[in-house]
């Protein structure tokens, strides 16, 4: 019989909380029943927040995942997919919408809409059917079409209105808006408990305490999180520190192709009501950069090659320290909290894995290099600011214009900052890599060569994730499995095992076992988990 998957899909996650899963289910299922299918249920197709206009769920969602297993042959041929229509799958413009349409209809896979519903199967293709799916895709990218451009022009209009416009939907942590029937655009309120906790970390950070003992006195006093998290960490304060809303600044941002937020126009100065002064936040910036400017990384031990790159699965960074003469990688969740249970990670077995695996890496080149894109939107703007600039010398409608003018150079220098990053030989950064490994091994005391292949790593590492640990808390016999990822998108799994070294591959099946539970629960400081 053959296997059927499912994929469902919304736009935003408030959705989550409305009806689009359970009707989308509801329709599933009553097709399964109907056809006697079974439902494949190992791979879960749900995208959740993701929008399909400028295909994000193709490219980043777990329809590439799908797509991607689909032409490695692990989704076998014949097999079914089912969606509620076919605007689940894309919004995009009519030719890359049916273009992703004939991808899974050619690779063997049955695509079923259930409103209407319809089979879509290779070879059994009508003029007619093809037509409706055209039809469909065409609806569903004017309808996206049309609000897209109807929210532009909203926020386009309230950047217009300057501080008397609506821009800041998502307020900071320590902001409310006055209350009332109806909510006056613009009008917002300090939340008195809050902003004292913020001028008490810009205090601190004055006398030179920093994130780690910030966030450890927060959290040992009980004093909530603004944020999502359920307790203070050093990135969440740094991100206070650097933030000049304090300031009551508003810097209003749009969102680019892969729904990424970025800044635009100038910042907006007292559109929110202040919190610290701005010779606080100036003092607070020097006490920051001058304790920075004590790195660590090369000392008498060791060098940290994988800086900033290894973290554990729940996303708490690790970092290098030294215990009786010998590096360990720890957990910084010990700084923040005082828990007494902390496995740490030997550091020379732990990069001796790491290099070992790079060397035997080959890269794929990026399937979409960016370059030509971006070549193409700089000398598209050039060309329209030259296009601006002879109109705003006969133009009567000269502010306007000039609002036009900003936001398009602002846009030509972030595209300009984007050529720069991928005019970088990434071609040539992991054999770099593997040559500054070589001259590494010969001499390990050559802290030159170090940085010099710490820089390099920094080109093609994207992560280090400690998946899991096993051993004994007090023993050192212990195995420690990794996930390598690379920027390119590659990733490796390894494991590597102490006091006698030796390393290898892992899989995704292999079992976790009880003393792996136990000091993974102690790691990240929550409940046991059931595998």
């Amino acid at each position: 019989m053959p296997a059927a998957y499912s994929y469902i899909r919304f736009s935003r996650l408030e959705q989550r909380r409305g009806d689009s899963t359970r009707r989308q289910t509801a329709l599933r299922d009553a097709y399964l029943a109907k056809k006697g299918l079974t439902l494949d249920t190992n791979f879960a197709l749900t995208d959740e927040g993701l929008s399909a206009f400028k295909g994000r769920n193709k490219r980043t969602g777990v329809l590439k995942l799908f797509m991607d297993a689909v032409e490695r042959g692990q989704i076998r041929r014949g097999s079914y997919l089912i969606v509620e229509s076919l605007d689940r799958l894309s919004r995009e413009q009519v030719e890359e919408a049916f273009d992703l349409f004939m991808r899974i209809i050619r690779s063997g896979i049955t695509l079923v809409t259930l409103i209407p519903e319809m089979e879509y199967t290779s070879g059994v293709l009508t003029l007619p059917t093809m037509i409706l799916a055209l039809a469909e895709f065409t609806r569903a990218h004017g309808e996206s079409l049309i609000k897209s451009e109807r929210s532009k022009q909203h926020w386009l209009h309230q950047r217009a209105q300057g501080a008397k416009g609506r821009l800041a939907y998502v307020l900071p942590g320590w902001i409310e808006r006055l209350p009332g029937p109806k909510r006056e655009k613009g009008k917002y309120r300090l939340i008195p408990e809050r902003a004292k906790v913020v001028r008490e970390i810009f205090s601190w950070a004055i006398k030179g305490e920093g994130g780690n003992i910030i966030a450890r006195r927060l959290n040992e006093r009980g004093t909530p999180c603004f944020g999502r998290g359920k307790r203070w960490h050093k990135s969440y304060l740094s991100i206070i520190l650097k933030n000049r809303t304090v300031l009551g600044e508003l810097q209003p941002h749009i969102m680019d192709a892969d729904g990424k937020r970025v800044p635009v126009g100038k910042p907006i100065p007292k559109y929110f009501p202040w919190v610290v002064s701005a010779e606080t936040f100036a003092m607070a910036q020097r006490s920051v950069k001058s304790r920075n400017a004590i790195k660590g990384g090369i000392n008498k031990h060791c060098t940290n090659l994988f800086a900033r790159l290894v973290r554990d699965e729940a996303g708490n960074a690790w970092t290098c320290q030294n215990r009786n003469t010998y590096p360990y990688l720890v957990n910084t969740v010990i700084f923040e909290t005082k828990m007494e249970k902390m496995p740490s990670i030997p550091y020379l077995p732990f990069q001796r894995c790491v290099l070992e695996w790079i060397k035997e890496l080959k890269m794929d080149a990026p399937p979409d290099d960016p370059l030509p894109g971006l070549q193409a939107r700089e000398a598209d703007l050039v060309q329209r600011l030259e296009v601006f600039k002879s109109k705003m010398k006969t133009s009567k409608d000269l502010a306007t214009l000039l609002d036009v003018f900003s936001e398009m150079q602002t846009e030509l220098e972030q595209v300009r900052e984007q050529l720069q990053d991928a005019i970088t030989p990434r071609e040539h950064a992991l054999t770099k890599t593997k040559l500054a490994i070589d001259y590494m091994t010969q001499d390990q005391d050559d802290n030159a060569n170090r940085r010099e292949l710490r820089n390099h790593l920094s080109l093609i590492l994207k992560e280090i994730v400690i998946s899991r640990i096993e051993g004994k808390f007090r023993s050192r016999k212990k195995t420690y499995y990794l996930t390598i990822r690379f920027l390119s998108g590659q990733e490796r799994r390894v494991f590597f095992e102490t006091p006698i070294y030796c390393s290898g591959p892992w899989s995704e099946t292999d079992v976790f076992d009880q003393d792996t539970m136990n000091i993974r629960s102690e790691l990240i400081g929550r409940d046991k988990r059931k595998e």
